[in-house]
């Protein structure tokens, strides 16, 4: 089974952590909120579970869990499942997600899904799903929430983008409830498509909170392991990518409502390689092609506002959701906006910046090449310096390739024993096969992982 690098792919929705597995490349097929493949569910938390009527599998016959009949499966993980069920008490139909594992559930497992179902359930705004009741029945977890059923925002890119102030109008309603979660200290850490529900009015519902963590200080709840990474390759921001998962700030999820954004205006998002490795490496150290080189209808000024969501830098991008949202509304209204365009030399100065190294070679290059002492010496000079400068950078990228390589096999090797650390010794031999796979150019750290993969 194959993985697609725009999912977050974790174990199942209520597991210890969402970290992405040292398995396979891309898969073609984009699993939506529902109607996932058996395969692909096995994968996934079924986290858009509120989404339209259609199903993985239905239960032949109602059946009873407590206060509510059972109506339908929605969707299933490899460990979460929800149902269409009925709420008996107020006879109102609604999505109700349990514990798959029931009674034999494990602490971390029922830590991350009351997390969740608490991280929800504290949140009030129009365009947040919200939370009915948080219980257990029979040893089994629950939580009830609104029934959503125009599905998720994956459905309706193609419409957004013939139509880039719808795109706009709804996104800044998202980033208004997103902000409403950040006031009350909830960082979501997963937006994406998938996880922005339509109503029937449609209207955006935010959902999936299974990676919240809260901002506070002492009050570091959330899934996280030191150095793994958690959220959806395609959407989350260059520090997340990095695993550094503890110190996020808002500006995560702005830079994912940016990515989000920017799928709605060009029909993908802003980084998709071939596997999730490719992507991530993409995320950290690439720019992203400029909206309107894929989509000519969208505005400049709406470019502008999605690439200041999409800065490698968190400072460099707007100071809240609010700011967004605010931002969006001013050019819906032909107003002005507070982006500014960065320009070319702006970029290169930022990409100097990344890569120094690089950029001091060519620059020397550049430099030696006003030094020619007659034209003819000064063309063959030119020539040969460009050669040179391509060949250097040719060797900086690569250098800076196998570093992050390395890194990544670090990051493989450390969610690798902490699975071992867990008892998931299966999980951790596939994190150890991935690492020694990425340290191709580090000997002995392929040969120790290796070694941990066979015993």
């Amino acid at each position: 089974m194959r993985e697609d690098p725009r999912t977050r792919v974790d174990d199942g929705g209520t597991g210890l952590e969402g970290v992405l597995p040292p398995t396979l490349p891309a898969s073609d097929a984009e699993p939506t909120a529902l109607g996932r493949s058996t395969e692909t569910a096995k994968l996934l938390d079924p986290d858009a579970t509120i989404g339209p009527g259609e199903s993985v599998g239905w239960h032949a016959a109602p059946e009873l869990f407590g206060n509510y009949e059972l109506i339908g499966e929605i969707a299933r993980g490899g460990m979460g499942v929800v149902y269409r069920a009925r709420q008996l008490a107020v006879n109102r139909t609604v999505a109700l997600k349990m514990i798959l594992a029931g009674e034999f559930a494990g602490l971390a497992a029922i830590q991350r899904f009351r997390i969740e179902a608490e991280a929800a359930a504290g949140l009030d705004h129009p365009h947040i799903v919200p939370i009915y009741e948080v219980g257990e029945f029979q040893g089994r977890h629950f939580f009830s929430m609104k029934l959503v059923d125009g599905g998720d925002l994956s459905t309706r890119i193609k419409d957004l983008m013939a139509d880039p102030r719808a795109a706009a109008s709804l996104m800044a309603r998202v980033a208004r409830a997103v902000h409403h979660a950040h006031r009350q200290g909830i960082l979501h850490r997963d937006i994406k498509p998938q996880n922005i529900l339509i109503d029937r009015d449609g209207n955006p519902q935010v959902t999936d909170f299974g990676l919240a963590k809260h901002l506070e200080p002492g009050q570091e709840h959330g899934p996280t392991i030191t150095g793994a990474v958690i959220g959806t390759p395609g959407y989350m921001p260059p520090e997340q990518a990095a695993g550094h998962g503890r110190s996020l700030t808002t500006a995560a999820d702005v830079y994912s409502l940016g990515a989000v954004l920017y799928e709605t205006l060009t029909g993908r998002p802003p980084f998709r390689g071939e596997t999730v490795t490719e992507t991530l490496l993409q995320v950290v150290g690439r720019e992203p092609e400029r909206p309107r080189s894929l989509n000519p209808a969208v505005a400049r000024d709406l470019e502008v506002i999605c690439l200041k969501c999409l800065e490698k830098d968190p400072a460099r991008r707007y100071a809240s959701a609010e700011a967004l949202a605010d931002d969006l509304e001013h050019w819906l209204r032909g107003e002005p906006i507070a982006a500014r365009l960065v320009g070319t030399w702006g970029r290169a100065n930022r990409w100097a910046r990344r890569n120094p190294a690089i950029a001091g070679l060519v620059a020397a290059v550049a430099a030696s090449l006003l030094l020619g002492a007659t034209a003819a010496v000064a063309f063959a000079v030119q020539a040969e310096h460009q050669r040179q400068a391509a060949e250097l950078a040719r060797q900086g990228e690569s250098a800076l390739k196998r570093e992050a390589q390395r890194q990544l096999a670090e990051l493989g090797a450390a969610s690798g024993l902490a699975a071992a650390k867990r008892g998931e010794h299966d999980t951790a031999m596939l994190w150890f096969v991935r690492a020694a796979g990425l340290a191709v150019n580090h000997p002995e750290t392929a040969r120790v992982n290796h070694v941990r993969a066979s015993n």
